[in-house]
């Protein structure tokens, strides 16, 4: 930010030909004393000192500059843009000797330059009165957009779920930074103007929902519980505005009389901070997942939002009249953010990039203007926002698509060893064929396979098409995935070897087993739009689909027992999560399993014993079924912090057990997937320049 004027780093959107005079005289500054008039220890420091600090004359670290160039400069670099040259081309007429002007107050007169500078400062003069002449000829130069690059200070980082805020005029930023101790997040605040680079954490913010800053800057409003809140930035009081209501996506209306919300039914909602008035603008239709991300633009009637739709059809970007109710959709994207005459708007996870479409002109153009975009994107998370001054913050911290993972033998006693020193990857689950001699892999790279003894690792399908929890036939000549297409979740079949293409099942699940004779599809429900239900039918579909357990609680996580009789499960019916167990294929009798906690149940294929994850531990829960199932014994094995296991009630499998049922296959974590250090970077005076692409 060397250059910028003091207009820039104030956030004035009021740019022009005074500002270019100004980076020109910073430019001459440094070639004459070699050093910008404005430093500093940070970003920050040097904007900050660009705003309220002096220029010092050049005789200060050369007293051989003449004192006509020196008065030359120092109006170039007048704080107010009128007292400047009113063209480059004055500037380059007076740099030229052209034209004089008179000298500072207490200016020492003409220096005395020895003849072997004086070729030097022709030189010099030379390259910048012809640049200034290029300017005042009519070669407009239209100011950069200039990034700068803050990494926060040791325990004030930027954390999950990284969102952040910009204030109105640029200078201030909120984002989620550390909890207090170990765990968790709250708000922090930080002002750019401070030049310690240090920001402050904001009381009763602890692991909010959601948050953004007034217009003014002096208050924060946020959801905590479904309540809507503001907190008085100054005072740090804090008043509830609206009891729970709000679902997520909180934003200001450019006035700071409204706050719009996505609401509890996925629709959008807005609620008057004076008198906490509610109303209700729109709703999601059929096929949709909900609205989110409201944003008003400043000066219409009109809301632009974030459409989540159902079957990974990704999200599209729309547009409410909120006169008329009409709902116009512009194109795919998310989390949209009014910006002039643009909207800014994040595209999918794997390109992150931040893109903006001109929404006056039909919103249908659109063009990148930053790449390498971090946060997480895919749940549209606040991985940016923009200024209505004209800046942007964003962070470019590389997006965490999953730890790096490899796997490894667990004996029962805890003590592990690598399968493959060589194989590491962003690995979500493993599975053992049936006969223990090979195993799969599956994760955001797609669905792979290698043998337990030698012999190379097989990628059988990458994720142009994405495939999701893979298992084996029985016989263990296929591997059965699903996919979402068409509108519905299919389960597909292929060869293990790869021999053959994929084919159609056409059974419909995101996530589908079979039982060890062949008989019958253990399966589960689609998640949306109401919880899962775990339901069987037989292999050849002959017939329609029974329910196994459907509640109005979450049910997944099924296995079957080497006997085929029972099957375990895992729902939150008693409120948190528990393992059960249900006779199968009536399911008319049930038996809890856990005792506090449980999931990722797994069945014995030697003995009789059903493994659970209870409270981070692996547990060997020892049965009988004679007469009907009962627990009989409970051993605490080994703790499965860093082995993936657990905290993902959708999926089942993140491990297996041998064929002997004497250790486990598990994946245990090796890195975190990105080297980055988190940071946000600022991009300034983008609206000057609005489609002119940066690099982070």
């Amino acid at each position: 930010p060397h250059y910028m004027s003091p207009e820039q780093a104030s956030g004035d959107r009021a740019v022009g030909p005074a500002t270019d005079i100004w980076a020109l005289g910073c430019v001459l500054y440094e070639m004459l004393t070699g050093t910008p008039p404005f430093t500093g220890g940070s970003a920050q420091a040097v904007m900050s000192r660009i705003m309220t600090g002096e220029v010092e004359s050049t005789t200060v670290h050369r007293r051989t500059v003449p004192a006509e160039v020196d008065a030359a400069l120092l109006k170039a670099l007048e704080r107010v843009p009128t007292d400047r040259f009113a063209s480059a081309g004055d500037f380059a007429d007076v740099l030229a000797g052209r034209v004089t002007i008179d000298l500072p107050r207490g200016s020492p007169g003409r220096a005395s330059s020895p003849p072997g500078r004086i070729a030097v400062y022709v030189a010099v003069l030379g390259v910048v009165a012809t640049a200034a002449w290029a300017l005042g000829a009519g070669t407009q130069v239209k100011p950069n957009p200039m990034r700068v690059a803050d990494v926060f200070p040791p325990g004030q980082e930027l954390v999950e779920p990284g969102q952040l805020r910009l204030s109105a005029d640029g200078a201030t930023l909120a984002y989620t930074g550390p909890g207090e101790g170990t765990g968790g997040w709250r708000l922090w605040i930080r002002r750019w103007s401070d030049l310690d680079g240090n920001g402050r954490p904001l009381p009763g913010t602890e692991n909010i929902d959601d948050f953004d800053l007034s217009p003014t800057g002096d208050e924060l409003a946020f959801v905590a519980e479904g309540s809507v809140r503001i907190l008085n930035l100054a005072s740090s009081v804090t008043r509830t505005l609206m009891r729970p209501g709000a679902e997520c996506c909180l934003t200001w209306s450019d006035g700071g009389d409204w706050l719009y919300y996505t609401n509890e039914s996925g629709g959008l909602s807005r609620v008057s901070v004076e008198d906490g008035g509610e109303e209700v603008l729109t709703s999601p239709g059929p096929g949709l997942l909900g609205y989110q991300w409201p944003a008003p633009v400043p000066g219409t009637d009109l809301l632009v939002f974030e459409v989540a739709e159902l079957f990974g059809r990704g999200s599209q970007i729309a547009l409410l009249d909120m006169t008329t109710g009409e709902v116009d959709t512009l194109g795919q994207g998310s989390h949209p953010v009014p910006f002039g005459d643009q909207i800014l708007f994040t595209t999918a996870v794997r390109s992150a990039e931040l893109w903006s479409m001109d929404f006056r002109g039909g919103g249908r153009a659109s063009r990148p203007i930053v790449t390498g975009l971090g946060g997480d994107l895919e749940e549209g998370r606040g991985a940016f926002d923009a200024s209505p001054a004209g800046h942007i913050a964003y962070s470019r911290a590389a997006p965490q698509a999953g730890p790096t993972r490899t796997p490894v033998w667990v004996e029962r006693d805890g003590t592990s060893r690598l399968v493959d020193p060589n194989l590491t990857g962003r690995f979500r689950r493993v599975r053992l064929s049936p006969d223990g001699a090979r195993f799969l892999l599956w994760g955001p790279d797609g669905i792979h396979v290698k043998d337990l003894s030698e012999g190379p690792v097989v990628r059988l399908l990458s994720l142009e098409e994405p495939r999701h929890r893979p298992s084996w036939s029985p016989d263990g000549l296929e591997i059965f995935y699903s996919v979402i297409r068409d509108e519905k979740t299919e389960v597909m079949r292929m060869r293990a070897d790869g021999s053959l293409p994929p084919r159609g099942t056409g059974l419909e699940s995101p996530e589908a087993t079979m039982t060890r004779d062949s008989s019958w599809w253990v399966f589960r429900t689609p998640n949306f739009p109401e919880a899962p239900d775990l339901m069987t039918v037989p292999a050849d579909l002959a017939s329609e689909p029974v329910p196994l357990v459907a509640t109005d609680a979450s049910e997944s996580q099924p296995a079957i027992s080497r006997d085929g009789r029972w099957f375990a499960f895992s729902s939150d019916f008693s409120g948190g999560r528990q393992v059960y167990v249900r006779s199968f294929p009536s399911a008319d009798v049930q038996i809890p399993i856990t005792l506090r906690s449980g999931e990722a149940p797994l069945f014995s294929p030697t003995r009789d014993e059903l493994f659970v994850v209870d409270e981070g531990w692996l547990v060997a829960v020892s049965y009988a079924t004679d007469p009907t199932f009962r627990v009989t014994g409970r051993e605490r094995l080994f703790e499965v912090a860093g082995y993936g296991v657990g905290g993902d009630p959708s999926s089942s499998h993140h491990y297996d057990i041998s064929r002997d049922g004497s250790r486990f296959m598990m994946l245990r974590d090796v890195g975190t997937g990105s080297s980055m250090e988190p940071s946000v970077v600022l991009l300034l005076n983008v609206m000057t320049v609005l489609g002119g692409q940066a690099s982070p």
